[in-house]
């Protein structure tokens, strides 16, 4: 398959598998957050320390995979940020050219993040979302980052 298709054919799945991924999960990003919605204040939900909780009540869900093409392997934290980590499972870092990749992917996940109701109360209280992607071959392809301002926020 040619490169310019890779890239046409993992955008088209990924997206399939990111809707499907979402709809399997409903209660997933951060349902078993360690404080309450009503508990937390703006800093404390922007903060590493409930992010990190989020993130390791997530990770005991993952691995998981999204769709025949794509792996969630793991979710990290910062402050103000969850880190998704996926696996492209049939693609070697050759296979890929990453700008492309990349520019054809991030107005699809944009899209979908902020539109992701779930994930409405970190948009609202300054949390950003990196989704990154790695090749089978465990070499970065590049990552995409959703912040609240690009979801209206």
């Amino acid at each position: 398959m040619k490169r310019g298709h890779v890239v046409v054919a993992s955008v088209i799945v990924l997206t399939i598998g990111v809707v499907v991924w979402n709809i399997q999960h409903p209660d997933l990003p951060g349902e078993k957050a360690p404080v309450s919605d009503q508990e937390a204040t703006k800093n404390e939900l922007a903060s590493m320390e409930y992010l990190l909780g989020v993130a390791i009540e997530l990770n005991k869900t993952l691995p998981v995979t999204v769709d025949r093409e794509t792996e969630l392997r793991s979710v990290d934290a910062l402050e103000g940020e969850l880190i998704y980590n996926y696996v492209l499972l049939n693609y070697t870092s050759s296979d890929i050219v990453a700008n492309e990749f990349l520019a054809a992917l991030t107005p699809v996940v944009r899209k979908q993040a902020c539109s992701n109701v779930k994930l409405d109360r970190f948009w609202e209280n300054g949390v950003s979302a990196t989704y990154s992607y790695s090749a089978n071959d465990d070499k970065w392809i590049g990552k995409i980052i959703v912040t609240p301002n690009q979801c209206g926020y």
